[in-house]
């Protein structure tokens, strides 16, 4: 029961992040755009179909990792998506373009290895998950959602102090 628990709390956080990855796209659109040719690897002619299409990508797999009938499909979405992430984070790193914002989600931040390795952590566990049996039982269900939101919560509250540390230190800085 655990594990099975464990999967549901795993699917929907995979749910969650691509929700709230595509919507932070969708609402800076020129924002994600500039950061998207900033990587030098889509052409420019190609920029806003791409982005266009992440963005959507991002939002229907938010969506359909919720769905049991398609839920293995949607991992191994999920596995090409960041996999493409990961790719592209490192082509500019080997290309020692560190500097570059990776675009991901509301937070901005450089790209690094250590991105690329959560990508990669990300990608495991979604191959893992879609060679689990995950039955569709209501309790279960309702049991990770809960879980799920409890542990989003509490990681947008700590990323949400890191942010404020530092903005007052910055504060402070100006202040003094």
């Amino acid at each position: 029961m655990f594990m099975i628990v464990m999967s549901g709390v795993v699917i929907f956080l995979l749910s969650f992040m691509w929700f709230f990855a595509g919507l932070n796209k969708w609402q800076n659109r020129q924002y994600f755009l500039d950061s998207l040719g900033n990587y030098q690897l889509v052409p420019k002619v190609l920029l806003k179909p791409v982005a266009w299409a992440l963005i959507i990508l991002e939002l229907l797999l938010a969506v359909v990792l919720l769905v049991p009938s398609l839920l293995f499909y949607s991992l191994l979405l999920s596995v090409v998506l960041l996999t493409i992430y990961s790719l592209a984070m490192a082509i500019n790193l080997l290309r020692n373009r560190h500097y570059l914002d990776c675009g991901c989600s509301g937070v901005r931040q450089r790209i690094s290895w250590w991105l690329v390795l959560r990508n990669a952590l990300l990608v495991l566990m979604c191959l893992l998950l879609s060679q689990l049996y995950l039955p569709s039982t209501s309790n279960l269900w309702f049991l990770s959602v809960m879980t799920a939101i409890f542990v989003f919560i509490a990681h947008k509250t700590l990323i949400q102090l890191y942010n404020n540390h530092h903005n007052f230190m910055d504060w402070r800085v100006i202040e003094d």
